[in-house]
């Protein structure tokens, strides 16, 4: 969801309402509306770190994913929604 001026980061799976409170839900694409928001206010508000932060994210997201011992349960994994995050959360203090 963004247009020329105005722009929100937003996950694409819905609300989930059957899994709500469970830990159970990937955010992965939440996490990387994140990191495609960012992208779009370096381009439109001129804040270059805000690119490279962007970018930080999705190498951070592709490593987790990329380890099946921090994948979520929807991807064979066994973490929950908490721990896939604080997990991608780590890899970006590398």
């Amino acid at each position: 969801m963004a247009g020329d001026t105005l722009c929100c980061a937003q996950a694409q799976h819905g609300s989930a309402p059957d899994i709500q409170g469970q830990d159970k839900a990937n955010p992965t694409s939440m996490i990387l509306s994140v990191a495609m928001l960012l992208n779009w206010l370096g381009e439109h508000r001129g804040q270059p770190s805000c690119p490279r932060a962007g970018a930080a994210i999705d190498a951070a997201v592709d490593a987790v994913l990329a380890d099946p011992a921090t994948r979520t349960a929807d991807l064979g994994g066994a973490l929950g929604c908490r721990a896939f995050g604080a997990a991608a959360a780590k890899r970006l203090e590398r």
